[in-house]
């Protein structure tokens, strides 16, 4: 329904308010990981360095928190509209499934490589879907980067 008024009503584009809302996203994703402290949720894996787990939680946050960062650095250049919330989603993305989910106590979809002494394990779900996600993204980025500027 807001999707319908903005696109019709207000004539806002999606991509417009899509780029508004990446502050609340990324502070909403670092907030909820760390709330998974405390709920024990999202351990990571055990490993023979001297923390015994990873701190997953912590490492999702700074990722977050990065991501948070990266958007106050670029949000004020002269980009496309929604070149700001997709190009969060695909960094996110790459992050999550490279770092974060690679350290995470998750069930391996397809054990391609598990070393316990590090805790690292490869591939989870996430990133078996990474992939299709990324180029879906990528597409979107050049569509709309493509269509602000057609000359390039």
């Amino acid at each position: 329904a807001a999707y319908l008024y903005l696109r019709y009503r207000a004539k806002i584009s999606f991509n417009r308010v899509a780029d508004l809302c990446v502050p609340a996203i990324a502070l909403g994703y670092f907030l909820i990981r760390l709330a998974n402290i405390p709920n024990v949720e999202n351990i990571g894996r055990m490993t023979s360095f001297y923390f015994g787990r990873w701190p997953a939680q912590l490492i999702a946050a700074g990722i977050n928190l990065a991501l948070l960062l990266r958007h106050f650095l670029i949000s004020k250049k002269n980009l496309p509209d929604g070149h700001l919330f997709w190009s969060f989603l695909f960094y996110h993305q790459v992050l999550r499934a490279g770092v974060e989910e690679t350290i995470r106590e998750m069930p391996l979809v397809y054990p391609l490589y598990v070393n316990d002494s590090l805790g690292i394990g490869f591939l989870t779900l996430v990133q078996v879907t990474t992939l299709p996600v990324l180029l879906f993204i990528g597409w979107i980025l050049w569509y709309y980067i493509r269509k602000e500027n057609p000359n390039k």
